[in-house]
């Protein structure tokens, strides 16, 4: 179908480049595109002719609706979509006139594979986008469009998150491997089968560099869980101050899900140290190094007896004290909580 915006794109495109005026005339017949304005939405009735007959007419006299000039059939795939006539003496356009049939037809191809380009993408981002909030049984609608990107639906997937890495690369990256599907825009992430289709992409990505970090959900019928589960998992890497590149959620889960109960009345200890960011990054330290504390000393570059100075000055504040087992299991879980998405599991997911 040439379309007037295809068609207009065309006619101005090829303005500066050819000397005497353009139409573009649709499958009926009809202007559709000018240099003069003033006639689109006209009837050429030269242009009837050469859809009916599909050969050039020449028109050599000015008259009601029509201007001397050579009319050419736009031919696209076998199929006569529309006309070109170029105004002017027959004589004097004539050697031009099958060159501007031939640029008027490239330029067109051009302007309908960029459109079709860009309506794959307006329908692959609404996919992604429904995709990753969709919670409930997946309609044979949506099982079918995702099909026609080559995501099947009817399989688990799991999720990845990527950070560290600017959406152009990761995009390049995601790109280039057909096992992977895509969350770009929706998320800055893809979806794999499984941990093992997930890994060559992993690898290639972590090794960008040292800041890149990537979460991985869990396997899931459903885009949105394992997805939101992958952003719980990467924030609470995060939170928590974890500084390895590939982080599970299956790792982290225990306390994702801690983090969502909340205790009336309990005030968040980790508010406390909101004002001290030397006390949250030994305290995070402390976790890294399961907390050991010559090692947390050793990476702050500090004096063991500086760091007892700021675990009982967290101690203190918070009134958790991150020497015991459960004081520095309640910091660690209000670190997740203050700084993660997490929310409660939502209803009508698909099964796993």
């Amino acid at each position: 179908m040439l379309t007037r915006e295809i068609a207009q794109a065309v006619v101005d495109a090829m303005r500066d480049d050819v000397g005497y005026s353009l139409n573009v005339m649709d499958h009926a017949g009809r202007i559709i595109a000018s240099f003069d304005p003033t006639r689109i939405g006209s009837t050429h009735p030269g242009a009837i002719k050469v859809l009916e007959s599909g050969e050039a007419v020449e028109v050599t006299a000015d008259g009601p609706g029509v201007r001397r000039g050579i009319n050419l059939p736009i031919v696209i795939g076998g199929e006569r979509i529309g006309v070109v006539g170029i105004t002017g003496d027959p004589d004097d356009v004539r050697p031009l006139a099958r060159l501007v049939r031939t640029m008027v037809t490239l330029h067109i191809e051009r302007e309908q594979t960029l459109h079709e380009e860009s309506v794959e993408r307006s329908r692959r981002v609404l996919l992604t986008e429904r995709l990753a909030t969709y919670t409930e049984a997946y309609p044979r609608l949506l099982i079918a469009d995702a099909a026609e990107f080559g995501l099947v639906l009817t399989v688990p997937h799991v999720a990845v998150i990527v950070r560290g890495v600017p959406t152009a690369t990761l995009s390049a990256v995601l790109g280039a491997d057909p096992s992977v599907f895509s969350l770009l825009p929706a998320a800055t992430g893809f979806l794999a089968t499984d941990d093992d289709a997930a890994a060559p992409l992993l690898g290639r990505l972590i090794a960008l560099g040292d800041d890149v970090r990537t979460a991985i959900g869990p396997s899931s019928l459903s885009v949105e869980e394992s997805l939101r589960h992958a952003r719980e998992a990467s924030a609470a890497a995060a939170a928590i101050g974890l500084r390895r590149q590939i982080v599970a959620y299956r790792e982290v889960d225990h306390l994702c899900a801690a983090a969502t109960v909340e205790v009336p009345g309990r005030p968040r200890a980790i508010d406390a140290l909101i004002q001290h960011p030397e006390l949250l990054n030994t305290l995070r330290s402390l976790v890294r190094h399961d907390g050991n504390l010559a090692e947390t000393a050793a990476e702050l570059c500090i004096h063991r007896n500086t760091l007892t100075y700021r675990l009982d000055r967290i101690t203190t504040l918070t009134g958790c004290d991150p020497h015991s087992v459960l004081g520095l299991l309640e910091l660690v879980v209000d670190l997740v909580r203050a700084q993660t998405p997490i929310g409660a599991p939502q209803k009508g997911t698909p099964s796993r």
